[in-house]
């Protein structure tokens, strides 16, 4: 069997690396731009996790800003407009 080239990677010991020694691999194309990560898959749930938070804030920011700009009305004045708007 032919040798591997300088090129070619040993995904299964990448695997190996992430899932049982909890390392983290670059993956670096031929012109040595960093182009994929091979990672536990604890860090990606704590990233995927971390999103979610960023998500969470970025909504609760948005509806503060609401709020100071007058876009948003309480539930009560919205049911008591609703029942008065109807015919």
């Amino acid at each position: 069997m032919p040798g591997k080239s300088p090129h070619q990677k040993d995904y299964a010991a990448m695997i190996e690396r992430a899932s049982v020694k909890k390392k983290r691999t670059e993956i670096v194309d031929r012109e040595g731009r960093k182009i994929a990560a091979v990672i536990p898959i604890e860090d990606l749930e704590f990233l995927e996790k971390l999103e979610d938070q960023i998500d969470l804030l970025e909504a609760l920011e948005a509806v503060d800003e609401a709020v100071r700009e007058g876009g948003v009305i309480r539930w009560d004045d919205f049911l008591s407009q609703l029942k008065a708007a109807r015919p």
